[in-house]
């Protein structure tokens, strides 16, 4: 099989499996999702986001109270503008998101250790719930997962090849996950300061003799990461709040800042319940699986006992990577350290091709048990998460049934040369709502028209879409959806 083709399958299988039922899990969208559509709707067709700006890097939202990070909106953007829109393109481009950084895992593990080792990296990377569960979800905390391991395939590749453009897609790639979610504030400058160790101490070596040639792997990554530091604050100055947050940041004492960090690495957090909220979380699944916790611990151990520079690389980021969220006060938020599931699926990857490789009988027969209870712990996430989850969880979500009502509206206008019209009531948003009424009417209608109480009657050639069952003019038609009502004028 040719390696082209082996790529397209691995990507084509992971396109498969992490949109399966999409549209079914969840039962319904955040408040968050219908924002993030709202707005890819509006710049796909106006450029303008809801506030009226042209193509702002962040899109204030939620009446002002939250930024729209721009990796995963103008992906939305695009999938719109290329694809059309609709509530599983909005979906799919986190399930391109999964795919694309399931592909990139498997490739880093293919040049890293060969192709067992990249085919135990993906089957880790697939069957980690957060990662699953962000996959079907249109938000932005999956989006710096390809940034993440396009930094580490170019440190990698740069190990091997000694060509300076893998340095260079290496310091964008990081510099660009920087504002793929707010979270990466956190974790970007300790791994920049960690990858210039890592790439001093592997390259370098001593400090004399000096010359730009010796220094010139760091030069080039600060060169090309430093852009994205530089222009963060006009980013915001411009956009009060979307780069830094809102968020106290502060250092009240040792104890909290320790209670804050180590909380990230709370065993029954990562491995047993999962993020505090059920968007982001089963509630009875850890992020990871609770049967990947041996293979974590035996890679960290192999890490330092073999002295892999890599894996001590990607071990140090693991424990890094949340250390300035001990200044916010996140605790048990897997949504926001999503960003440590590449370096979890390489590092548990290494312990498991280790016990792979025992040859007494007793270890292979106790590494058949344990791949058995690795599928009986995957096997019961993902059949909660694809058939209970959803039911389970259908409250908290917001239903955009509105999206039918719309759609009905549409078609009905087209096929019968009507003018489509919109009750007031249907376009007010003062409540979050309001918010996934906008998005579901944004999907058929950008600028819709408006119609009032204060009109005298309903126009000629028109239909008319309304929360008003008691409407008095037009012939009253199904719109096949609860509370929304369809009147043709007359």
């Amino acid at each position: 099989m040719s390696k082209l083709l082996k790529i397209f399958l691995i990507f084509f299988f992971c396109l498969i499996f992490f949109s399966f039922r999409l549209l079914d899990v969840p039962r319904g969208i955040t408040i968050d999702e219908a924002a993030f559509g709202y707005n890819a709707s509006l710049i796909a067709e106006t450029l303008r986001d809801e506030n009226g700006r042209f193509l702002p890097v962040f899109v204030l939202s939620l009446q002002g109270r939250d930024w729209r990070q721009p990796v995963a909106q103008y992906m939305q953007v695009a999938m719109f503008k290329i694809f059309g829109r609709s509530l599983f393109n909005l979906k799919f481009v986190s399930v391109l998101a999964a795919s694309f950084s399931g592909l990139l895992i498997f490739l880093l593990g293919l040049k890293i250790l060969g192709k067992k080792f990249g085919f135990l990296a993906l089957a880790i990377f697939l069957t980690t719930p957060v990662v699953v569960i962000h996959s079907h979800l249109a938000l932005d905390n999956i989006s710096p997962l390809p940034f993440i391991l396009l930094w580490l395939f170019g440190l990698r590749s740069f190990n091997d090849k000694k060509n300076y453009r893998y340095i260079l897609l290496a310091g964008v790639s990081l510099g660009i996950s920087f504002y793929a979610h707010k979270s990466m504030r956190s974790a970007v400058p300790v791994w920049t300061i960690l990858t210039v160790l890592y790439l001093f101490f592997a390259h370098v070596k001593n400090l004399k003799p000096f010359s730009l040639r010796k220094y010139k792997p760091l030069i080039l990554f600060l060169a090309s990461i430093a852009p994205f530091y530089i222009i963060s604050p006009l980013l915001n100055y411009k956009y009060a709040g979307a780069v830094y947050g809102f968020d106290a940041i502060g250092f009240s004492s040792i104890y909290s800042f320790f209670n804050f960090y180590l909380s990230n690495f709370d065993l029954s957090f990562l491995f047993v319940k999962g993020d505090t909220i059920l968007h982001h979380s089963t509630g009875i699944h850890g992020m990871f699986l609770l049967a990947a916790l041996p293979l974590l611990v035996y890679g960290i151990y192999l890490a330092f006992k073999e002295k892999n520079p890599f894996f001590i690389f990607l071990v140090s980021c693991f424990f890094a990577g949340p250390l300035l969220l001990g200044l916010t006060g996140s605790i048990h938020r897997a949504s926001r350290i999503i960003f440590l599931v590449p370096f979890f699926c390489l590092i548990s990857a290494y312990g498991g091709l280790r016990l792979l490789q025992f040859k007494e009988r007793l270890l292979k027969n106790a590494l058949l048990v344990f791949s058995f209870i690795f599928i009986l712990n995957f096997f019961d996430f993902i059949n909660y998460y694809w058939f209970k989850y959803p039911q389970d969880t259908y409250h908290i979500f917001y239903s955009p049934v509105g999206i039918d009502a719309y759609k009905k509206l549409d078609k009905i206008s087209k096929k019968e040369n009507l003018t489509p019209l919109i009750s007031a009531d249907l376009l007010k948003t003062a409540e979050d709502s309001g918010t996934v009424e906008d998005f579901a009417r944004s999907l058929y209608f950008v600028k819709p028209n408006a119609f009032t109480k204060e009109q005298s009657s309903l126009p000629q050639k028109s239909v008319l879409l309304t929360r008003d069952k008691f409407f008095k003019e037009g012939k009253k038609t199904d719109s096949g959806v609860e509370n929304y009502f369809l009147y043709n004028s007359d």
